[in-house]
């Protein structure tokens, strides 16, 4: 077992990531390992669907519900609040994630050496469209954020609005401060199936619908929140 990125969550057991960190094999080789950083506490969770976006390095992952074994009551999540402005070249980032996380078996038991980091930098570059054709034909900039790996996925975030702006997607080797980064826009009006039913037939929402409902944080600009950590995604 390895730490293969980080998420976060957006929605009640709905976390993003970046859809690439599900390249490596099946989705029921993975599992989301939720932390509670108030208490310590982590929990195991089952992935119950992955949609990935057709062109965007993003992932919308809904979790199966937990339950609390004696109360019976639903495991919660923060949700980070998304969306605001494209940042400009030169604005202040940060990111959380989970990178490098050592994990070894000792005399038959499993040992997880997992410690959350914060990476800052600023913005470099902007491509609204696509940096090229290839490997970044997607909205995304490029940043003198340093990813580790197991970064992939982690929210990055303006912290003067406290909102997550980007998902980390990839840096280059050797590298200590340049990093691409995903920009979020392109999921939020991307629909999600199989979570309403009416007869047989699955029926999309979006993040931004969710949100309306009260069930995730999309905001407009000039909106200040606080932000918190992630969980990390196992294979």
């Amino acid at each position: 077992m390895r730490v293969v990125g980080t998420g976060f969550f957006v929605g009640p057991n709905m976390i993003l990531t970046a859809k690439h960190v599900f390249d490596e094999g099946a989705l029921p080789r993975f599992a989301c390992l939720q932390i509670k950083d108030a208490t310590n506490e982590f929990y195991f969770r089952q992935f119950r669907q992955v949609v990935g976006h057709p062109v965007s390095d993003v992932a919308l992952c809904e979790l199966h519900p937990m339950l609390h074994a004696e109360h019976k009551v639903a495991l919660s999540n923060y949700v980070l609040p998304i969306g605001g402005p494209v940042p400009s070249p030169g604005l202040k980032l940060t990111t959380y994630a989970f990178p490098d996380t050592v994990v070894a078996r000792h005399n038959g038991v499993l040992h997880m050496g997992i410690a959350g980091h914060h990476y800052d930098g600023a913005v470099l570059d902007v491509f609204p469209v696509q940096r090229d054709r290839v490997m970044l034909n997607f909205p995304c900039m490029r940043t003198s954020i340093h990813l580790h790996g197991g970064a992939s996925g982690g929210p990055v975030i303006n912290p003067e609005t406290g909102m997550v702006v980007a998902i980390n997607t990839s840096s280059f080797q050797g590298a200590t401060n340049e990093s691409h980064v995903t920009l979020i826009h392109p999921i939020l009006d991307f629909p999600i199936y199989k979570t309403h039913y009416v007869g047989n037939v699955s029926l999309g929402i979006t993040l931004r619908e969710l949100s309306f409902r009260g069930s995730a944080r999309v905001f407009p600009e000039n909106s200040l929140v606080r932000h918190t950590a992630a969980p990390t995604i196992m294979e």
